[in-house]
């Protein structure tokens, strides 16, 4: 029992986990838990060694609070490329990005949305046709209506979590509805209600709704119908019919509603006989309840004599069907709540519609949210909806990083730079500022040329009062293809016409400087503008990227400072806010669901601007001091699908988040991991040496080795009453970490564990492989280097 808890609970939390980054091989626990790699990858062992159930307790929940937040990064970076969507039956629809706040609804009048009411010729799964009742043909047809008021189906790329910036559909309770809608009316009042009119019982409507048969007896309020949900036929006396382990025979039948009936299980044991009159009984049998009762009866029916016409079945055999929390069937699942539309009681008019609608009981945030890839399936699978992706299938990577030690050249000939920008400016070598690289050639506009590469580059020095000397030059600079070089394309000083004093404006009130940024290249549609405000203080105090041609249409906002500012003898120097290597507050901003200048520093993965600008892995880079960007070749909309989406349906456009199932056991018990596993898996490590097998062979000790042990043996770095999460490099193989997680006593291991669960603020700036935690409580826990 005690390795199914282990094995069963922890594999349960993480499913669908897959961690952002590949395995970086760093030891450092500030890059916990890149390096562990992905799921499959690594297990978490737990000790099976001493006594202390209590102490064993603990273990367990440590291990669980690790898995637990590895689960939350459920999640990797996945290019979607386009392919020919041939698995798609229905239709799919280009959905612009949304600029409303909340998102923006997938359905609507807004041009290329999906239409509110989605009927056959969008889907031809959802059927036009005909019933019978009672000898005459009725029409009918089947819609799915989407709804175009809030609770609805949205896309939406909100920074708060769980969206994090990235395009997601939502799915909210009553989001949408199937509809059956009779279109022609019934001439008869048989559905008053079956009391007052038998009649349904031997005539009931029987429809098929999304694939199920409804028979229907009764429409006693606008809102509701009663239908039959067991099994219904008509038997000759001596005649029986099955339903589940049950045999349900008419012995003799009688007049109107009067048979007697006898009940046997599967080895013929009659486990009830008698009279029925019409009203519902019961038998239990193996756990279950069955009810049945005689809709009718009599001498002869289509020449037969004597017959009796039973409804029978496990649990409910009739029900009300009003959109309540039982208004539900099985065969759709207890989120879809079935209801009736009807213009009048007791009767079923033309316009008059079943309804089967989204109301789950509670919706988490994992129901709620689709990723690109997911699929919303309705009732029974009748029909699926899902987000595809990005339609692009690539965008352009543009990174905006500092750099130093820069050589401008004056032509692509020359071997160094020219007399006359020493003379200006005081000289062109070892210039320091920014670089702006794309992945896709060309994407760096400079008039007519396409670049890979360009540079904003400053030779000059002074504090806030002698920036304007003429000495404090800067460059706009592009690397030469053919020859590797970076030359000048633009010098600005402060004597300049253009620039009449500094600090100087990047902007098209000062042409000629825009940079322009173009997945296409010189005269692409899709294009963005790069801008850059000059201030004493921190130089480049915002970089923007713009849809506009002026910077006040940002799309992002990028906050490089000048780390030698008040400095008369240092050229200026560049990091990526207030602190290096670290995600400050508004070190990057955008423009997210209407709202400009959102904080989107700290943000995990990839997010998506109102104008289609892609910012990558937002926080992982700016740890490194950099800012990379997607540019789009073209207006960016989301791809949705409604109908049945096939294995080879288009999934096209950039990066989004895929979550991946986990097929394998995450967890081990010490005595369960094999020398295999420990040569191709990462390692984490629950329990010291004294509980642990593993922790014993990884630190060379005899197993169990005790607290006692620990104090004289310093090779072990376990202290009394404290615990270590130690990164054990390449401990059993190369390239394979070993994470050990122990403390002195239980506790500490559990408040280790309690440390590593929240590596994000506990670990995020330890920049070493081992730490020592002392306390009592996360809240007060002391985490160490050493």
């Amino acid at each position: 029992m005690y390795k199914k808890f282990v094995a069963s609970f922890m594999t349960a939390l993480m499913a669908a986990m897959t961690l952002v980054s590949p395995a970086l091989g760093a030891t450092a626990l500030n890059t916990y838990p890149t390096f562990l790699g992905k799921v499959g990858d690594f297990y978490v062992v737990v000790g099976t060694g001493g006594t202390d159930a209590k102490g064993i307790a603990s273990d367990i929940a440590g291990a669980i609070d690790i898995a637990a937040n590895l689960a939350q990064l459920s999640y990797k970076d996945t290019t979607i490329s386009g392919t020919t969507t041939s698995g798609l039956t229905g239709t799919e629809r280009k959905i612009s990005i949304p600029t409303a706040s909340g998102g923006g609804a997938i359905a609507g009048s807004t041009a290329n949305n999906l239409p509110i009411t989605v009927k056959n010729f969008h889907f031809s799964g959802l059927m036009t046709g005909q019933y019978e009742y009672r000898g005459t043909k009725q029409n009918y047809h089947e819609e799915v209506v989407l709804n175009d008021t809030d609770p609805n189906f949205k896309l939406t790329h909100s920074v708060s979590s769980p969206i994090n910036g990235s395009l997601k559909m939502r799915v909210d309770n009553r989001a949408l509805k199937y509809q059956y809608v009779f279109d022609s009316t019934i001439a008869s009042a048989d559905f008053s209600a079956p009391s007052a009119n038998t009649t349904t019982y031997t005539n009931p409507l029987k429809v098929k709704v999304m694939g199920k048969e409804f028979s229907i007896v009764a429409v006693p309020s606008t809102t509701s119908f009663i239908a039959l949900v067991g099994d219904v036929k008509t038997l000759s006396d001596g005649e029986s019919m099955k339903t589940g382990d049950l045999t349900f025979k008419v012995v003799q039948s009688f007049s109107s509603t009067t048979a007697k009936i006898e009940v046997t299980d599967p080895s013929g044991n009659v486990v009830k006989s008698g009279i029925n009159t019409g009203s519902t009984e019961s038998v239990s049998y193996g756990g279950s309840t069955y009810n049945y009762r005689v809709l009718s009866s009599g001498a002869t029916a289509s020449g037969v004599s004597g017959y009796g016409q039973v409804l029978a079945g496990k649990g409910d055999i009739e029900k009300t069907f009003d959109g309540a929390d039982i208004s539900t069937v099985t065969e759709f699942g207890s989120n879809w709540k079935i209801s009736g539309l009807f213009n009048t009681n007791g009767r079923i008019t033309s316009g008059d519609k079943i309804t089967v609608e989204y109301q789950p009981a509670s919706l988490t945030d994992a129901d709620r949210y689709f990723v690109a890839g997911g699929i919303f399936k309705g009732p029974n699978n009748y029909f699926e909806i899902k987000y595809a992706g990005f339609t692009p299938d690539k965008f352009a990577k543009v990174t905006i990083e500092p750099v130093s030690g820069i050589t401008v050249y004056s032509n692509t000939s020359t071997t160094g730079y020219s007399s006359s920008l020493t003379t200006c400016c005081g000289g062109a070598s070892s210039l320091n500022g920014l670089k702006v690289s794309s992945d896709v050639s060309g994407t760096i506009v400079n008039g007519s040329s396409g670049y890979d590469e360009m540079y904003i580059l400053f030779n000059g020095t002074g504090d806030a009062t002698t920036w304007g000397n003429a000495q404090a030059g800067w460059y706009l600079a592009y690397k030469d293809k053919a020859t590797g070089r970076i030359t000048n394309a633009d010098q600005r000083t402060a004597g300049s016409t253009n620039w009449p004093q500094w600090p100087a404006n990047l902007s098209s009130s000062n042409s000629p400087v825009n940079i322009t940024l173009s997945y296409g290249g010189p005269g692409a549609t899709s294009t963005f503008y790069l801008f850059g405000n000059f201030s004493n203080q921190t130089v480049f105090q915002n970089v923007t990227i713009s849809s506009g041609v002026t910077a006040g249409s940002a799309q992002v906002t990028i906050a490089f400072q000048n780390t030698t500012i008040g400095s008369t003898s240092s050229a200026p120097s560049f990091r990526l806010g207030t602190t290096t290597a670290k995600d400050d507050a508004n070190d990057v901003r955008a423009t997210i669901e209407a709202t400009p200048g959102q904080d989107v520093s700290g943000q995990e993965g990839t997010l998506v601007t109102d104008g289609g600008v892609l910012v990558y892995t937002v926080k992982s880079n700016v740890n490194s001091d950099k800012v990379v960007l997607g540019i789009p070749p073209e207006t960016v909309y989301g791809l949705m699908q409604f109908g049945k989406i096939g294995a080879s349906t288009t999934t096209t456009g950039g990066t989004v988040k895929e979550v991946v199932a986990v097929t394998t056991a995450v967890a081990k018990l010490d005595n369960e991991v094999s020398s295999t596993d420990k040569t191709t898996k990462h390692l984490i490590l629950v329990g010291s040496s004294a509980v642990n097998k593993i922790t014993a062979e990884a630190y060379g000790v005899t197993y169990p080795t005790y607290g006692s042990q620990w104090t004289k043996d310093k090779s072990l770095p376990i202290a009394e009453n404290k615990a270590v999460i130690d990164v054990l490099d390449g401990k059993f193989a190369t390239g394979k970490q070993v994470v050990v997680v122990a403390g002195w006593r239980a506790e500490d291991t559990r408040l280790a564990s309690s440390v590593l669960q929240s590596y994000a603020t506990k670990l995020s700036s330890i920049n070493a492989s081992r730490v020592e935690v002392a306390g009592e409580t996360l809240a007060t826990a002391t985490v160490m280097a050493k």
